[in-house]
């Protein structure tokens, strides 16, 4: 048995007794459990679960007194229907929930009133909601244990990203935190991503720094006491964040009419001494001002390493039709040094491109020079650019169809290139492998999405090339994650209480990267997700492998579960998440098969 359909037996099992808890609610019973608590900026949360037999329309009722005199709908995104109820998109939830912000007196009471499909009218009792006070935390000096596992990558230093757990009380101020390396304290970067709600303290952090390629550990300290004593300013200040992007993009529609990328906005999402992270969004426009598909590049820039990462995304945002084809999307490099000739790949498998030739992976296992006959098997996506500069596309091959392309002294990534006419028809597998890009067209639905990673720097190539390879892990002891209770009924992976189950495990993840290869695996719409649900369908990242492979890591630190489970997220976040409806209902919710 392959390591997803372990996964998901066992992931089965779980849903199956909470399905049966709630199966023993009484059938009187309508709200099933209400949570509300207010956070650091004042925003009132409310959280609360109705009967999954029964589901409902629900409003907060609210106000300074018991009296209440004010109310708010719930979140309508909640309203897209139950799966369990086969009602997907018609306007009831068993899943509820509503933020109020503007609250000017405290405590705020509230209760939740409703009204279930069938009719029953429902109300909550009262609850009494207390603005927090900012949380100093009970521990004045704590250290968490950092490993590093660097995977494939030679970059000096490496950029590091790790989120760390805290138990409830313990740690409320990120001013009081620092990053120490061989007992040296190195610039970082805190960002309290997730608090307790009943006390506020910090549930989860996500903690940047950078590391030497050689480094095994670092250290987390944490507290009242801790002061931090190496800091600077940040990597893109709020006033001077990035305003146009390291690339240029077209896109080419099924009538052959060009589109050009136009910015609508520019936002900085994140920065540390660190680390900034850039968003920039926008459409592709053609002359008379029309638009095709939506665009959003995130810029993640590490000053000291001189690296920087460029996340690609594109959106079909027609609601219009279902279906929405293109001839091409390609991206081009700016201000990249010119040279006669640019070399692409690995040493393993190269070819040189001179002005006016391309290459294209046209399947997982094989690519075509243009124009000549040069042929090849499996081409890494790193361009040896002017000078000692360089650029790359991870997961290149893995991602076919792609190419690269040399236009007017221009080096062009081929996200989704011009197809050979008559290639993919008729194929063995057509439904499986080919199935988007029939026609010589490539084909999407509305509300899909897809991201590509391309990495831009310059040095030595031998880094460059690293880079392809598996990328750096960073994890907190699993005993750490176990006692922080942030993940319930964790089970540390090195004890005696599953016998057999890691051992299945470790078995499992090498034969998921032997079937995948087996299997053909791979495409720009199917990199990440596994086939065979079913015999004839693509998973779908049905039975939740991207949280099996996150919960084996935070059990065992086995980096090999977090890439896996990275390359799986990401398929499911892009490809199997709908973006964009006619119904805005259905945003947000996944593709069946």
């Amino acid at each position: 048995m392959t390591l997803h359909k372990h996964v998901c037996l066992l992931l089965s099992a779980a849903m199956l007794g909470c399905l049966t808890a709630h199966g023993q609610q009484p059938v009187a019973t309508v709200l099933v459990k209400l949570d509300a608590w207010a956070d650091l900026e004042g925003v009132v949360h409310v959280r609360w679960i109705t009967a999954q037999s029964d589901p409902a329309k629900c409003q907060v009722e609210y106000g300074p007194t018991a009296d209440l005199g004010q109310s708010q709908q719930e979140d309508p995104s909640c309203l897209r229907g139950t799966t369990n109820n086969r009602d997907a998109g018609t306007g009831w939830a068993n899943n509820h929930r509503a933020d109020i912000e503007g609250i000017d007196v405290w405590p705020v009471h509230l209760r939740v009133t409703g009204v279930t499909r069938s009719g029953r009218e429902f109300s909550s009792e009262i609850r009494t909601v207390r603005r927090p006070e900012r949380p100093k935390g009970s521990v004045p000096h704590g250290r968490v244990r950092i490993a590093l596992h660097p995977g494939n990558w030679k970059a000096e230093p490496l950029p590091i990203t790790v989120g760390i757990p805290f138990p409830k009380g313990q740690w409320g101020d990120v001013a009081g935190a620092r990053v120490l390396i061989e007992g040296t304290e190195t610039l970082c970067g805190v960002n309290p991503v997730v608090r307790w709600r009943e006390d506020q303290s910090i549930k989860w952090a996500r903690v940047d720094f950078v590391a030497p390629a050689g480094a095994k550990e670092a250290v987390f300290e944490y507290g009242h006491e801790v002061k931090r004593r190496k800091s600077g300013p940040n990597a893109a200040p709020p006033d001077k964040g990035a305003t146009s992007l390291p690339i240029t993009a077209e896109m080419v529609d099924a009538q052959g009419a060009v589109y050009r990328d136009v910015i609508d906005r520019v936002e900085l999402e994140e920065t540390n001494p660190v680390k900034s992270v850039v968003k920039i969004s926008g459409h592709y426009q053609n002359g008379d001002g029309s638009r095709l598909f939506a665009f959003v590049a995130r810029c993640h820039a590490w000053p000291e390493t001189g690296l920087t990462r460029l996340d690609y995304t594109i959106e079909n945002d027609n609601t219009q039709s279902e279906f929405t084809s293109i001839r091409s999307l390609a991206v081009g490099l700016r201000n990249a040094s010119q040279t006669a000739r640019y070399t692409v790949g690995a040493p393993a498998e190269s070819i040189e491109l001179a002005d006016g030739e391309s290459v294209l992976q046209r399947e997982d296992f094989e690519w075509i020079k243009q124009p000549g006959d040069a042929k090849g098997k499996r081409l890494d996506g790193l361009v040896r650019l002017g000078g000692d500069h360089w650029a790359l596309m991870r997961h290149f091959w893995q991602q076919w169809p792609a190419s690269v392309e040399v236009r007017q002294g221009r080096v062009y990534f081929g996200l989704c290139p011009a197809l050979p006419v008559g290639a993919y028809e008729n194929r063995p597998d057509e439904d499986k492998l080919y199935y988007q890009i029939r026609d010589g067209l490539h084909t999407y639905r509305q509300g899909f999405s897809k991201t590509w990673e391309i990495w831009i720097g310059r040095g030595d190539v031998a880094v460059a090339q690293s880079l392809l390879g598996e990328r750096p892990v960073a994890s907190v002891p699993p005993e750490w994650m176990e006692d922080s209770r942030a993940l319930q009924g964790l089970g540390v992976s090195d004890r005696d209480q599953f016998p057999g189950y890691d051992e299945a495990l470790a078995v499992g993840i090498e034969q998921f990267l032997q079937n995948r290869d087996r299997e053909r695996e791979y495409g720009m719409m199917n990199f990440g997700d596994w086939h065979g649900e079913r015999v004839w369908n693509w998973g779908n990242l049905e039975y939740d492998l991207g949280h099996g492979f996150l919960t084996q890591f935070v059990r065992s630190e086995k980096p090999e579960f977090f890439r896996r489970a990275e390359e799986a997220i990401r398929h499911q976040r892009d490809v199997d998440t709908r973006h964009h409806a006619s119904d805005p209902r259905r945003v947000g919710q996944q593709w069946t098969h």
